[in-house]
């Protein structure tokens, strides 16, 4: 029989009686946080102010074209919606600067419909060989035949010719012509496979701007 004191002996001397070995706990699994509403709603919004920014970037130079236009229709085209080549307005400052870039005049009157004809000097062209209808103003989705164009810009009206690579660059052009004076009659808005990829082209009669 053990005494107290030997078990007291026995503890002091590091003779304790084994134990079962306790396991560690193990490690839990990291919890993976899913992005709160607020977050994901404020970079949705991060990413539309960036698009719109691209977008305003672009409209910037759009708009300074678009400017130039209604200079060209105020100074340079004064019969809007009446027939004949457009003149020079009698009445106004002598020496006005006018808008875009002066092109020669090519010859040309009314053909019909698949005549063949010279090719124009510029694309798009800015006078020429023309059938006897102008096409309807406003926004148009498809290309216009150029030799229709051309009679738009006869009478006295400005044309939009893009090649943009988004629909939103496309509906902010759109967006932007439809808000200028006199909207639709003496615009015309139209696609150019000729003109360079993400740019405008403004067309009147002898004039261009790019």
């Amino acid at each position: 029989m053990v005494n107290d004191d030997e078990r007291d002996e026995g503890s002091s001397t590091g003779e304790t009686q084994p134990a079962e070995a306790v396991a560690a706990p193990a490690p839990r699994p990291q919890r993976q946080i899913a992005p709160s509403r607020r977050t994901v709603t404020r970079q949705d919004r991060r990413d539309r102010s960036a698009g719109k920014r691209r977008r305003r970037n672009l409209l910037l130079g759009i708009g300074g074209s678009v400017i130039a236009a209604m200079l060209i229709t105020g100074l340079v085209l004064p019969s809007i919606g009446s027939f004949g080549t457009p003149t020079t307005p009698a009445q106004g400052p002598e020496d006005l600067t006018l808008a875009g870039t002066e092109v020669a005049e090519q010859p040309g009157g009314i053909i019909e419909p698949g005549t063949a004809h010279a090719a124009y000097t510029t694309i798009p062209p800015t006078s020429g060989p023309r059938y006897a209808e102008p096409a309807a103003w406003g926004v148009h989705d498809q290309q216009i035949a150029d030799e229709t164009v051309v009679k738009n810009l006869e009478v006295g009206g400005v044309v939009v010719n893009y090649n943009l690579e988004s629909d939103d660059q496309i509906a902010d052009l759109q967006d932007l012509v439809g808000a200028l004076p006199g909207f639709p009659g003496c615009y015309l808005v139209q696609p150019h496979d000729a003109v360079p990829a993400g740019s405008v082209t403004l067309t009147a009669w002898t004039r261009t701007q790019q």
